[in-house]
Protein backbone atom coordinates (compact mmCIF):
# COMPACT_ATOMS: atom_id res chain seq x y z
CA UNK A 1 0.00 0.00 0.00
CA UNK A 2 1.51 3.24 -1.06
CA UNK A 3 2.56 5.71 1.89
CA UNK A 4 0.46 8.32 2.68
CA UNK A 5 2.62 12.06 1.96
CA UNK A 6 1.55 15.43 2.64
CA UNK A 7 1.24 17.76 0.17
CA UNK A 8 2.99 20.15 2.22
CA UNK A 9 6.09 17.51 2.08
CA UNK A 10 5.63 17.38 -1.39
CA UNK A 11 5.85 21.08 -2.06
CA UNK A 12 8.88 21.39 0.19
CA UNK A 13 10.85 18.42 -1.52
CA UNK A 14 10.37 19.71 -5.11
CA UNK A 15 11.11 23.15 -3.76
CA UNK A 16 14.16 21.31 -2.83
CA UNK A 17 15.15 19.39 -6.00
CA UNK A 18 13.97 22.62 -7.98
CA UNK A 19 16.69 24.77 -6.23
CA UNK A 20 19.43 22.62 -7.05
CA UNK A 21 18.14 21.85 -10.83
CA UNK A 22 18.06 25.51 -11.46
CA UNK A 23 21.47 25.89 -9.97
CA UNK A 24 23.32 23.18 -11.81
CA UNK A 25 21.28 24.07 -15.11
CA UNK A 26 22.86 27.67 -14.82
CA UNK A 27 26.78 26.07 -13.36
CA UNK A 28 26.29 23.45 -16.98
CA UNK A 29 26.16 26.95 -18.93
CA UNK A 30 28.90 28.43 -16.70
CA UNK A 31 31.42 25.53 -16.92
CA UNK A 32 30.38 25.44 -20.39
CA UNK A 33 31.13 28.87 -21.71
CA UNK A 34 34.58 29.55 -19.70
CA UNK A 35 35.84 25.96 -20.64
CA UNK A 36 34.91 26.71 -24.57
CA UNK A 37 34.68 29.77 -25.33
CA UNK A 38 31.74 31.56 -27.37
CA UNK A 39 32.19 29.85 -30.49
CA UNK A 40 32.24 26.25 -28.61
CA UNK A 41 29.80 26.86 -26.36
CA UNK A 42 27.44 28.28 -29.16
CA UNK A 43 27.96 24.96 -31.08
CA UNK A 44 26.90 23.33 -27.73
CA UNK A 45 23.92 25.55 -27.01
CA UNK A 46 22.58 25.13 -30.93
CA UNK A 47 22.79 21.29 -30.17
CA UNK A 48 21.01 21.53 -27.15
CA UNK A 49 18.30 23.43 -28.68
CA UNK A 50 17.75 21.61 -31.79
CA UNK A 51 18.13 18.34 -29.58
CA UNK A 52 16.07 19.59 -27.21
CA UNK A 53 13.20 21.04 -29.43
CA UNK A 54 13.54 17.70 -31.58
CA UNK A 55 12.39 15.86 -28.45
CA UNK A 56 9.62 17.53 -28.16
CA UNK A 57 8.24 16.12 -31.28
CA UNK A 58 9.59 12.18 -31.38
CA UNK A 59 8.23 12.03 -28.46
CA UNK A 60 4.49 12.11 -29.68
CA UNK A 61 3.48 13.85 -27.13
CA UNK A 62 3.28 10.47 -25.08
CA UNK A 63 5.39 12.13 -21.92
CA UNK A 64 2.58 14.07 -21.04
CA UNK A 65 -0.24 11.56 -22.30
CA UNK A 66 1.41 8.76 -20.20
CA UNK A 67 1.72 10.81 -17.17
CA UNK A 68 -2.03 10.81 -17.13
CA UNK A 69 -2.70 7.17 -18.19
CA UNK A 70 -0.41 6.09 -15.45
CA UNK A 71 -1.51 7.68 -12.84
CA UNK A 72 -5.11 6.92 -13.76
CA UNK A 73 -4.15 2.86 -14.16
CA UNK A 74 -2.36 2.53 -11.36
CA UNK A 75 -4.99 4.30 -8.98
CA UNK A 76 -7.58 2.02 -10.81
CA UNK A 77 -5.06 -1.39 -10.59
CA UNK A 78 -5.50 -1.95 -14.72
CA UNK A 79 -2.07 -3.29 -14.28
CA UNK A 80 -2.73 -5.05 -18.15
CA UNK A 81 -2.71 -1.45 -19.68
CA UNK A 82 -0.14 -0.02 -17.49
CA UNK A 83 2.37 -2.68 -18.55
CA UNK A 84 1.44 -2.44 -22.30
CA UNK A 85 1.78 1.20 -22.07
CA UNK A 86 5.27 1.14 -20.39
CA UNK A 87 6.23 -1.11 -23.42
CA UNK A 88 4.68 0.97 -26.44
CA UNK A 89 5.82 4.31 -25.65
CA UNK A 90 9.00 3.85 -26.03
CA UNK A 91 8.97 1.47 -28.15
CA UNK A 92 7.17 4.49 -30.39
CA UNK A 93 9.63 7.26 -29.66
CA UNK A 94 12.68 4.97 -30.37
CA UNK A 95 11.32 4.07 -33.59
CA UNK A 96 10.62 7.83 -34.49
CA UNK A 97 13.83 9.58 -32.74
CA UNK A 98 16.62 7.42 -33.74
CA UNK A 99 16.17 7.90 -37.56
CA UNK A 100 15.21 11.64 -36.67
CA UNK A 101 18.70 11.42 -35.52
CA UNK A 102 20.41 9.61 -38.11
CA UNK A 103 18.81 12.13 -40.61
CA UNK A 104 20.41 14.94 -38.65
CA UNK A 105 23.96 13.34 -38.45
CA UNK A 106 23.90 13.39 -42.65
CA UNK A 107 23.24 16.95 -42.54
CA UNK A 108 27.36 17.86 -41.54
CA UNK A 109 28.01 15.46 -44.89
CA UNK A 110 26.32 18.95 -47.00
CA UNK A 111 28.01 21.53 -44.93
CA UNK A 112 31.72 20.56 -44.30
CA UNK A 113 34.00 22.26 -41.71
CA UNK A 114 31.13 24.58 -40.66
CA UNK A 115 30.12 24.93 -37.25
CA UNK A 116 26.64 25.06 -38.25
CA UNK A 117 26.54 21.28 -39.00
CA UNK A 118 28.80 20.36 -36.31
CA UNK A 119 25.84 21.42 -33.87
CA UNK A 120 23.44 19.11 -35.86
CA UNK A 121 25.95 16.35 -36.23
CA UNK A 122 25.09 16.46 -31.92
CA UNK A 123 22.03 17.21 -31.69
CA UNK A 124 21.68 13.78 -34.36
CA UNK A 125 23.56 11.59 -31.59
CA UNK A 126 21.28 13.46 -28.74
CA UNK A 127 18.22 13.30 -29.68
CA UNK A 128 17.45 9.11 -28.78
CA UNK A 129 18.46 9.90 -25.47
CA UNK A 130 16.93 12.88 -24.68
CA UNK A 131 13.44 12.42 -26.08
CA UNK A 132 13.06 8.80 -24.14
CA UNK A 133 14.58 10.61 -20.57
CA UNK A 134 11.61 12.97 -21.43
CA UNK A 135 8.83 10.66 -21.29
CA UNK A 136 10.86 8.63 -18.53
CA UNK A 137 10.66 11.68 -16.04
CA UNK A 138 6.85 12.10 -17.27
CA UNK A 139 6.34 8.26 -16.75
CA UNK A 140 7.79 8.76 -12.91
CA UNK A 141 5.39 11.82 -12.47
CA UNK A 142 3.07 9.29 -12.76
CA UNK A 143 4.17 6.93 -9.86
CA UNK A 144 3.84 10.37 -8.26
CA UNK A 145 7.58 9.73 -7.18
CA UNK A 146 9.14 13.35 -7.28
CA UNK A 147 12.69 12.10 -6.17
CA UNK A 148 12.71 9.55 -9.11
CA UNK A 149 11.32 12.04 -11.60
CA UNK A 150 14.12 15.20 -10.79
CA UNK A 151 17.19 13.61 -9.95
CA UNK A 152 18.47 11.57 -12.76
CA UNK A 153 18.06 14.14 -16.00
CA UNK A 154 18.34 17.75 -13.20
CA UNK A 155 20.47 16.42 -10.56
CA UNK A 156 22.78 13.48 -11.91
CA UNK A 157 23.13 14.69 -15.41
CA UNK A 158 24.55 17.96 -14.53
CA UNK A 159 26.87 16.83 -12.05
CA UNK A 160 28.30 14.33 -14.32
CA UNK A 161 28.50 16.81 -17.30
CA UNK A 162 30.33 19.61 -15.17
CA UNK A 163 32.68 16.35 -13.48
CA UNK A 164 33.79 15.17 -17.27
CA UNK A 165 34.42 18.93 -18.31
CA UNK A 166 36.42 19.33 -15.65
CA UNK A 167 38.48 15.97 -17.04
CA UNK A 168 38.17 17.86 -20.35
CA UNK A 169 39.55 20.73 -19.43
CA UNK A 170 42.79 19.67 -17.54
CA UNK A 171 43.31 16.81 -20.58
CA UNK A 172 41.90 18.30 -23.77
CA UNK A 173 42.06 22.13 -24.27
CA UNK A 174 42.38 21.44 -27.65
CA UNK A 175 39.16 19.13 -28.15
CA UNK A 176 36.67 22.02 -26.46
CA UNK A 177 34.03 21.89 -29.43
CA UNK A 178 33.35 18.33 -29.68
CA UNK A 179 34.81 17.68 -26.35
CA UNK A 180 31.79 19.25 -24.55
CA UNK A 181 29.18 17.59 -26.70
CA UNK A 182 30.52 14.38 -25.81
CA UNK A 183 30.91 15.14 -22.16
CA UNK A 184 26.91 15.94 -22.36
CA UNK A 185 26.33 13.00 -24.46
CA UNK A 186 27.86 10.95 -21.61
CA UNK A 187 26.66 12.54 -18.95
CA UNK A 188 22.96 12.36 -20.21
CA UNK A 189 23.09 8.34 -21.27
CA UNK A 190 24.24 7.79 -17.60
CA UNK A 191 21.75 9.86 -16.58
CA UNK A 192 19.32 7.76 -18.44
CA UNK A 193 19.73 4.49 -17.49
CA UNK A 194 19.75 5.05 -13.91
CA UNK A 195 16.31 6.94 -14.67
CA UNK A 196 15.24 3.83 -15.94
CA UNK A 197 16.16 1.86 -13.81
CA UNK A 198 14.50 3.93 -11.20
CA UNK A 199 11.33 3.65 -13.09
CA UNK A 200 11.17 -0.42 -13.04
CA UNK A 201 11.84 0.03 -9.24
CA UNK A 202 8.20 2.09 -8.80
CA UNK A 203 6.57 -0.56 -11.13
CA UNK A 204 4.43 -2.58 -9.07
CA UNK A 205 4.91 -6.47 -8.94
CA UNK A 206 0.87 -6.54 -10.06
CA UNK A 207 1.59 -4.90 -13.17
CA UNK A 208 4.97 -6.65 -13.98
CA UNK A 209 3.64 -9.97 -13.56
CA UNK A 210 0.44 -9.57 -16.19
CA UNK A 211 0.17 -10.15 -19.55
CA UNK A 212 0.54 -6.72 -21.20
CA UNK A 213 -2.76 -5.05 -23.13
CA UNK A 214 -2.38 -2.60 -25.56
CA UNK A 215 -4.45 0.57 -26.84
CA UNK A 216 -1.83 2.35 -29.07
CA UNK A 217 -4.76 4.17 -31.18
CA UNK A 218 -6.17 5.52 -28.29
CA UNK A 219 -3.13 6.67 -26.09
CA UNK A 220 -2.01 8.30 -29.68
CA UNK A 221 -5.54 9.99 -30.15
CA UNK A 222 -5.09 11.73 -26.71
CA UNK A 223 -1.63 12.53 -27.56
CA UNK A 224 -1.75 14.03 -30.75
CA UNK A 225 -3.37 17.31 -29.53
CA UNK A 226 -1.22 17.25 -26.67
CA UNK A 227 1.73 17.34 -28.99
CA UNK A 228 0.92 20.07 -30.98
CA UNK A 229 0.56 22.50 -28.01
CA UNK A 230 3.76 21.11 -27.06
CA UNK A 231 5.19 21.52 -30.23
CA UNK A 232 4.02 25.75 -30.51
CA UNK A 233 5.34 26.45 -26.55
CA UNK A 234 8.71 24.86 -27.23
CA UNK A 235 9.12 26.70 -30.75
CA UNK A 236 8.08 30.03 -29.21
CA UNK A 237 10.77 29.43 -26.19
CA UNK A 238 13.58 28.28 -28.88
CA UNK A 239 12.98 29.94 -32.25
CA UNK A 240 15.50 32.75 -31.10
CA UNK A 241 18.34 30.16 -31.09
CA UNK A 242 16.92 27.92 -33.28
CA UNK A 243 17.07 30.81 -36.55
CA UNK A 244 20.15 32.81 -34.33
CA UNK A 245 22.13 29.18 -34.24
CA UNK A 246 20.80 28.68 -38.35
CA UNK A 247 21.28 31.78 -39.89
CA UNK A 248 24.11 33.45 -37.48
CA UNK A 249 27.39 32.20 -36.25
CA UNK A 250 28.41 30.17 -33.63
CA UNK A 251 30.12 33.09 -31.50
CA UNK A 252 26.80 35.27 -31.60
CA UNK A 253 24.74 32.28 -30.69
CA UNK A 254 26.90 31.23 -27.43
CA UNK A 255 27.10 35.55 -26.26
CA UNK A 256 23.18 35.13 -26.91
CA UNK A 257 22.63 31.84 -25.09
CA UNK A 258 24.48 33.50 -22.08
CA UNK A 259 22.25 36.30 -21.55
CA UNK A 260 18.90 34.28 -22.24
CA UNK A 261 20.18 32.15 -19.38
CA UNK A 262 20.88 34.18 -17.22
CA UNK A 263 17.42 36.40 -18.01
CA UNK A 264 15.19 33.30 -16.96
CA UNK A 265 16.70 33.22 -13.41
CA UNK A 266 14.16 36.14 -12.97
CA UNK A 267 10.98 33.73 -13.22
CA UNK A 268 12.56 31.64 -10.65
CA UNK A 269 9.86 32.58 -7.96
CA UNK A 270 7.11 32.16 -10.76
CA UNK A 271 8.57 28.65 -11.56
CA UNK A 272 8.09 28.01 -7.53
CA UNK A 273 4.71 29.31 -7.61
CA UNK A 274 3.84 27.18 -10.64
CA UNK A 275 4.43 24.33 -8.72
CA UNK A 276 2.12 25.18 -5.44
CA UNK A 277 -0.95 27.04 -6.99
CA UNK A 278 -2.08 24.78 -10.20
CA UNK A 279 -3.83 21.83 -8.33
CA UNK A 280 -5.42 25.03 -6.11
CA UNK A 281 -6.92 26.50 -8.70
CA UNK A 282 -7.93 23.17 -10.18
CA UNK A 283 -9.56 22.00 -7.22
CA UNK A 284 -11.36 25.77 -6.81
CA UNK A 285 -12.67 25.27 -10.80
CA UNK A 286 -14.35 21.93 -10.09
CA UNK A 287 -16.17 23.28 -6.62
CA UNK A 288 -17.25 26.44 -8.93
CA UNK A 289 -15.27 28.55 -6.10
CA UNK A 290 -14.88 31.17 -8.34
CA UNK A 291 -13.72 34.09 -5.60
CA UNK A 292 -10.88 31.31 -4.22
CA UNK A 293 -9.70 31.02 -7.87
CA UNK A 294 -9.20 34.77 -8.14
CA UNK A 295 -7.74 35.16 -4.55
CA UNK A 296 -5.10 32.45 -5.40
CA UNK A 297 -3.58 34.22 -8.64
CA UNK A 298 -3.88 37.23 -7.26
CA UNK A 299 -1.51 35.86 -4.50
CA UNK A 300 0.56 33.96 -6.90
CA UNK A 301 1.10 37.32 -8.88
CA UNK A 302 2.32 39.10 -5.73
CA UNK A 303 4.69 36.77 -4.76
CA UNK A 304 6.16 35.95 -8.31
CA UNK A 305 6.37 39.78 -8.79
CA UNK A 306 7.89 40.41 -5.37
CA UNK A 307 10.11 37.40 -5.76
CA UNK A 308 11.62 38.89 -9.58
CA UNK A 309 11.58 42.51 -8.73
CA UNK A 310 15.26 42.05 -6.72
CA UNK A 311 16.65 39.68 -9.51
CA UNK A 312 15.06 42.01 -12.35
CA UNK A 313 17.14 44.99 -10.48
CA UNK A 314 20.62 43.30 -10.57
CA UNK A 315 20.45 42.15 -14.33
CA UNK A 316 19.47 46.50 -15.21
CA UNK A 317 22.23 47.46 -12.93
CA UNK A 318 24.83 45.32 -12.96
CA UNK A 319 24.26 42.85 -16.22
CA UNK A 320 28.74 42.98 -17.23
CA UNK A 321 29.57 41.47 -13.93
CA UNK A 322 26.67 38.92 -14.33
CA UNK A 323 28.43 37.88 -17.56
CA UNK A 324 31.27 37.78 -16.70
CA UNK A 325 30.77 34.60 -15.20
CA UNK A 326 30.75 33.31 -18.45
CA UNK A 327 33.41 34.53 -18.98
CA UNK A 328 35.00 38.02 -20.15
CA UNK A 329 34.31 37.71 -23.73
CA UNK A 330 30.74 37.22 -22.79
CA UNK A 331 30.19 41.41 -21.11
CA UNK A 332 29.54 42.62 -24.95
CA UNK A 333 26.06 40.33 -24.51
CA UNK A 334 24.91 42.90 -21.74
CA UNK A 335 22.43 44.50 -24.13
CA UNK A 336 20.91 41.10 -24.81
CA UNK A 337 20.21 40.21 -20.91
CA UNK A 338 18.81 44.21 -20.27
CA UNK A 339 16.39 43.06 -23.08
CA UNK A 340 15.48 39.66 -22.40
CA UNK A 341 15.20 40.61 -18.75
CA UNK A 342 12.32 42.80 -19.24
CA UNK A 343 10.50 40.18 -20.89
CA UNK A 344 10.89 38.00 -18.42
CA UNK A 345 9.71 40.49 -15.84
CA UNK A 346 6.70 40.83 -17.97
CA UNK A 347 6.14 37.21 -17.31
CA UNK A 348 6.68 37.38 -13.43
CA UNK A 349 3.81 40.52 -13.18
CA UNK A 350 1.59 38.47 -14.81
CA UNK A 351 1.60 35.00 -12.46
CA UNK A 352 0.72 31.73 -13.73
CA UNK A 353 -2.00 32.69 -16.31
CA UNK A 354 -0.79 29.73 -18.23
CA UNK A 355 -2.01 27.40 -15.24
CA UNK A 356 -5.09 29.35 -14.67
CA UNK A 357 -6.15 28.78 -18.12
CA UNK A 358 -5.25 24.81 -18.60
CA UNK A 359 -6.68 24.24 -14.80
CA UNK A 360 -10.27 25.92 -15.25
CA UNK A 361 -10.96 24.30 -19.26
CA UNK A 362 -9.65 26.96 -20.75
CA UNK A 363 -6.93 24.74 -22.80
CA UNK A 364 -8.31 25.81 -26.10
CA UNK A 365 -7.89 29.38 -25.90
CA UNK A 366 -3.96 28.63 -23.95
CA UNK A 367 -3.65 26.65 -27.35
CA UNK A 368 -4.85 29.17 -30.00
CA UNK A 369 -2.92 32.46 -28.20
CA UNK A 370 0.54 29.77 -28.14
CA UNK A 371 -0.14 28.78 -31.76
CA UNK A 372 -0.51 32.89 -32.93
CA UNK A 373 2.78 34.04 -31.14
CA UNK A 374 5.07 31.09 -31.82
CA UNK A 375 4.01 32.00 -35.47
CA UNK A 376 4.95 35.84 -34.94
CA UNK A 377 8.16 34.18 -33.26
CA UNK A 378 9.27 32.67 -36.42
CA UNK A 379 8.34 34.77 -38.46
CA UNK A 380 9.77 37.91 -36.89
CA UNK A 381 13.03 36.10 -35.97
CA UNK A 382 13.56 35.23 -39.85
CA UNK A 383 13.42 38.97 -40.64
CA UNK A 384 15.33 40.49 -37.71
CA UNK A 385 18.40 38.06 -37.51
CA UNK A 386 19.54 38.24 -40.77
CA UNK A 387 19.56 42.01 -40.06
CA UNK A 388 20.66 42.60 -36.52
CA UNK A 389 21.78 39.03 -35.42
CA UNK A 390 21.41 38.43 -31.91
CA UNK A 391 20.43 41.39 -30.89
CA UNK A 392 16.98 41.29 -33.11
CA UNK A 393 16.81 37.51 -31.74
CA UNK A 394 16.40 39.46 -27.74
CA UNK A 395 13.87 42.06 -29.38
CA UNK A 396 11.84 39.02 -30.62
CA UNK A 397 11.72 37.09 -27.75
CA UNK A 398 11.17 39.91 -25.32
CA UNK A 399 8.49 41.24 -27.24
CA UNK A 400 6.81 37.45 -27.62
CA UNK A 401 6.89 36.91 -24.02
CA UNK A 402 5.05 40.56 -23.52
CA UNK A 403 2.10 39.57 -26.13
CA UNK A 404 2.01 36.04 -24.85
CA UNK A 405 1.70 37.00 -21.72
CA UNK A 406 -0.66 39.74 -21.80
CA UNK A 407 -2.91 38.36 -23.83
CA UNK A 408 -3.09 35.10 -21.72
CA UNK A 409 -3.70 37.58 -18.65
CA UNK A 410 -6.83 39.33 -20.36
CA UNK A 411 -8.06 35.52 -20.99
CA UNK A 412 -7.90 35.31 -17.30
CA UNK A 413 -9.41 38.13 -16.32
CA UNK A 414 -12.36 38.11 -19.22
CA UNK A 415 -13.02 34.39 -18.49
CA UNK A 416 -12.10 34.13 -14.72
CA UNK A 417 -11.74 37.50 -12.98
CA UNK A 418 -15.21 38.91 -14.82
CA UNK A 419 -17.58 35.70 -13.40
CA UNK A 420 -19.28 36.09 -10.69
Amino acid sequence: MKKSVSLLSLVGEAFVFQIAAVGLLFAIHVVAARIGGSNAYGVFSYALTVAGFLSVVTTLGLANSSLRYIAGYYETGEWSLLKGLLRRAPQLILAVSIPSGLLLMLVPFFFPNSSFGSGLLAAGILLPILALGFWRSAANRGFQNIRHTVVPEEILRPLAFIALCLILYVFGKNETEFGLVGAYVLAAAASLLIGLRWLSSDIPDKCKNTTARYSTRVWLRTSFPILIAGVFQDLMTRADMLILGTLGTMEATGLYNAASRLSMLNIFPLRVVDTIIPPKIAAAFHAGNYMEIRSLVKKATLMSTIGAFPLFAIMMLFPEQLLALFGKPFIEASPYLRILACGQFVNALTGPVGFTLLMTGNERFYRNVLMTVASFSVLANLWAVPRFAALGAAWVMAASIVILNVALYLGVYKKIFALR
